[in-house]
């Protein structure tokens, strides 16, 4: 799994973007469901990825990706 911290001008000054990869989404989609965490996705990202999102508490974006075969090699887990 990897990490990704990310400070995008896409976003507003104050809110942060953390990212990180996962092989299995559904797994993550799933967990979010049961808890009863509202989410965004999966939606197609970029490098060919498919993303869902959330907000922490302090409304920070937290995305999970998970690489498909159209994503670089160097990204897949």
């Amino acid at each position: 799994a990897g990490v990704d911290f990310n400070i995008s001008s896409h976003s507003a000054a104050n809110i942060r973007t953390t990212s990180f990869l996962t092989n299995d989404l559904q797994k993550v989609v799933d967990r979010l469901q049961l808890t009863g965490v509202l989410f965004d996705g999966p939606v197609k990202s970029h490098l060919g990825m498919m993303s869902v999102s959330f907000q922490d508490p302090d409304g920070n974006i937290i995305k999970v990706n998970q690489p498909t075969e159209e994503s670089p090699s160097w990204l897949k887990v």
